[in-house]
């Protein structure tokens, strides 16, 4: 199977890093978008932070061609097995398409990080007040703690 150049853009996986990557039911990068910034901040905030600088910019310059070259790995799979061509063609549409759920849900996680984001930046959130919330909600009092909350 040919591969397609290292860089292309995708303005929507600029804007939308790991909620592109599950829409696009590519699980594994949409998991690594979504954990790396918070397992960086605990090593060093600075990490954290350019992570958060860079990772629109990683995901945009290179979300279009991870894309392309797992659906054409999906289609060169199906090609090379002895099968029908409505087969073939079946078997390619069950493998590709896209997850609009997942990718909703990613939309809502970025908006809920975004606007807590904003509310620290900006002062309307103290920066202890998301620690205390976790310290006091069942379930999430082992949670690692926010960056920024002074945990």
């Amino acid at each position: 199977a040919g591969r397609t150049n290292i860089l292309s853009w995708s303005t929507p996986a600029f804007f939308l890093s790991f909620a592109w990557f599950f829409y696009r039911r590519m699980w594994l990068m949409g998991m690594m978008f979504l954990a790396l910034p918070p397992l960086l901040f605990q090593l060093s905030p600075e990490m954290g932070y350019g992570v958060l600088i860079a990772m629109p910019l990683i995901s945009g310059a290179m979300a279009k061609t991870l894309y392309l070259n797992r659906a054409f790995r999906a289609i060169y799979a199906v090609d090379r097995k002895a099968m029908a061509p409505t087969a073939k063609r079946n078997a390619i549409e069950d493998r590709g398409g896209v997850a609009i759920l997942a990718g909703l849900l990613g939309v809502i996680v970025m908006m809920t990080i975004w606007g807590l984001s904003l509310l620290l930046a900006s002062g309307a959130l103290p920066p202890g007040s998301l620690d205390e919330l976790m310290r006091t909600m069942p379930g999430l009092s082992r949670s690692l703690p926010l960056p920024g909350t002074g945990g």
